[in-house]
């Protein structure tokens, strides 16, 4: 059955993450489905989803027995079929956690960047070059 869903995490160093469908009509409304990378169609040769990214995915019941998944994610794309964000021409993306403050101002989870996307010089130089 064809789903849609907003992607929770995906971590591309491991090549899985998790998507929780988003379609209250859909039976599997609010669950989160495990996705490997070999699962995600894209233009691109770098294969990744970012989070909060809508996608479109087939879902079947995993009849291989105990100790696996109980559904298996397949052909994931944008929604309908539509690119996803890594195959965009004309942007690059940058994923940056957001920090998270306690009530005494400590930072509890520092910013991660996602540098194999962007090259920070790229960045830089693209910002200096804007600003001018």
């Amino acid at each position: 059955m064809s789903e849609i869903g907003q992607v929770i995490w995906f971590d591309r160093k491991k090549g899985f993450g998790f998507v929780r469908v988003v379609d209250p009509k859909s039976e599997l409304f609010k669950r989160e489905l495990f996705i490997h990378y070999t699962s995600i169609k894209c233009e691109n040769t770098f294969k990744i989803l970012y989070p909060g990214e809508t996608v479109s995915m087939d879902v079947e019941k995993n009849n291989e027995g105990e100790g696996q998944k109980e559904f298996v994610v397949s052909n994931v794309t944008g929604v309908f079929n539509s690119p996803l964000m890594i195959d965009n021409d004309s942007y690059l993306f940058k994923v940056i956690r957001k920090s998270v403050r306690c009530d005494d101002d400590a930072v509890v989870d520092e910013a991660v960047v996602d540098e194999a996307v962007v090259d920070e010089a790229v960045v830089d130089e693209a910002v200096e070059s804007g600003s001018n």
